[in-house]
């Protein structure tokens, strides 16, 4: 006849190895589900930063349209100004 403390202590043991047995798969499927998240997270970063760059860029081709116009005004200006003093 086997012991009553033997076959609890058996129990019990296979009780903990089934736990940490459920406990390993839960952690396992909650690390595959942070792991998605962070993949998902990182889509959405890079995305905004595309945009944001797309941003920029079109920024500094309105800058520098910006300046060209300037300068060609400035320009003509310049070259303006002699034949109004001629006419004088």
């Amino acid at each position: 006849m086997i012991n009553i403390n033997e076959r609890m202590a058996a129990l019990n043991a296979e009780r903990r190895a089934i736990r940490l047995d459920y406990d390993n798969r839960e952690r396992a499927v909650k690390a595959k589900h942070v792991a998605e998240m962070n993949a998902d997270i990182d889509l959405l970063r890079a995305e905004k930063n595309r945009k944001i760059d797309a941003t920029y860029r079109k920024q500094d081709e309105l800058v520098a349209e910006y300046r060209k116009e300037k300068r060609e005004f400035y320009e003509a200006m310049n070259e303006a100004v002699p034949c109004i003093k001629e006419e004088r």
